[in-house]
């Protein structure tokens, strides 16, 4: 993935708020054991390795859809193993009760070895993702506080996508949102999405232990474990989806936050527009409880 212009800048002006942010680089670069990997304990049980792989490698590449369920199959026909998930676009759900426009899709992989990947539909949140950290991304946070005012009340609820004006450690990202945050954005758009890595559903559901303690609570350690498991024999697997192992361990080992995506409440938004370390809020979606 070729360097944005956002990234050039960013790069070269270096960091404009004090060293903790350097701190925190050398902080993640010590827990490093090699570059993009993280040391861990005991590898995933070998037989759910598809999951392990696959259905990480669609979360990552597919940041603006939410996996609600997931299994792992033996394939039927050609097919010699596969990934079922139930899938719907991030919109700001109060919770997961609503049925409209979930996908009941497929991850497969013939006896032959090519994949067979599923395809998405495009929504607001894809776009807005498309241009994220690229060349005329740039949009006026006030934009969003103008649509937010008056939105309030316990039953509203906003996603938006934050864009930092440099890349951050996910602890001075907490500093500026120090509430849950649904998608951790690792790297500027490609040709696709920019790299990313979501909220899991429970414990297991990545193929890993996210309830450990040395990666509970922090998407980005959930990451760089994810990526520690990866082997060179996953790249085709990783292809299917638009993704390199070696920029996955590029960014691992990076351990930045270039963004995020937020599921929250319209006053919490309208409290970080105006902050002079995001370059952009854009709301993609509003919901209302029984609407």
């Amino acid at each position: 993935m070729e360097e944005s212009r956002h990234e050039a800048k960013a790069r070269k002006e270096g960091s404009r708020y004090g060293s903790s942010g350097r701190l925190a680089v050398m902080a993640v670069a010590l827990a490093l054991v090699m570059p993009g990997c993280v040391a861990t304990d005991r590898a995933p049980d070998l037989s759910m390795r598809p999951r392990l792989v696959w259905l990480n490698a669609f979360a990552v590449a597919n940041p603006d859809f939410r996996v609600i369920h997931e299994r792992q199959v033996k394939g039927e026909g050609e097919s010699s193993e596969a990934v079922q998930m139930l899938v719907e676009p991030r919109w700001p759900s109060p919770s997961f009760s609503e049925q409209y426009a979930r996908y009941q899709l497929e991850i497969t992989r013939t006896s032959s070895g090519k994949f067979d990947t599923p395809r998405l539909y495009p929504w607001r949140m894809t776009e807005i993702l498309r241009r994220f950290w690229r060349e005329g991304s740039e949009t006026d946070s006030e934009d969003a506080a103008s649509l937010l005012k008056g939105l309030d009340g316990a039953a509203v609820r906003v996603s938006a996508v934050v864009e930092l004006v440099q890349p951050m450690s996910e602890a001075d990202v907490k500093k500026i949102w120090p509430y849950q945050i649904d998608v951790a954005l690792l790297s500027p758009a490609g040709p696709g999405n920019p790299l990313s890595w979501d909220q899991s559903g429970y414990c297991s559901s990545r193929g890993f232990d996210t309830c450990k303690s040395d990666v509970k609570d922090s998407l980005m350690s959930e990451f760089q474990h994810w990526v520690s498991f990866l082997e060179a024999d996953d790249e085709v697997a990783l292809g299917a989806f638009g993704l390199s192992l070696g920029e996955l361990q590029r960014r691992s080992q990076e351990g930045r936050y270039y963004g995020f995506i937020l599921n929250a409440y319209p006053s919490r938004i309208r409290s970080i527009v105006g902050d002079e370390k995001i370059r952009s809020i854009q709301v993609a979606d509003v919901s209302m409880a029984g609407l």
